[in-house]
């Protein structure tokens, strides 16, 4: 698939490069696999806020609720919103990204800016987070 014409906007150079190199990485991969993995990082991050209460579980659950409900939508999406929400969900599941998740309070902010980025390029403002609920660690 090639990259949409839509980008999402406001990420920081950074952050826009690691969604882009996600976004390519989501294309191997079936949209129930992306539903699976987001789950499966939601239950790391359960077992690692367990043993750090530092991790922003939260945060998280918000993050994914969102992108479990995008995905699930995933036959009455256009292939750029596709696109789009297989990267923010790819993007959520790997650890390493702008912020590690396990090992920083601050480890899901990019993943919620990132996703919050994702959902309003694709016309799904109303499901964006505000960080600012969440900041309770």
């Amino acid at each position: 698939m090639t990259v949409p014409d839509s980008q999402p906007v406001g990420l920081n150079a950074a952050v826009a490069d690691r969604l882009h190199e996600c976004a390519q990485l989501a294309q191997q991969v079936t949209p129930g696999s992306l539903l699976q993995s987001v789950a499966d990082h939601l239950q790391l991050t359960r077992e690692a806020h367990q043993n750090s209460p530092l991790v922003n579980l939260r945060l998280a659950e918000g993050i994914a609720g969102p992108l479990l409900q995008t995905l699930q939508d995933w036959a009455t999406l256009t292939a750029d919103a596709q696109y789009w929400i297989a990267a923010a969900a790819f993007y959520f599941c790997r650890d390493a990204d702008e912020e590690p998740d396990f090992s920083s309070p601050l480890g899901f902010e990019d993943d919620a800016e990132v996703l919050n980025a994702c959902l309003r390029c694709i016309g799904r403002s109303h499901l964006c987070l505000n960080v600012e609920d969440y900041d309770d660690v």
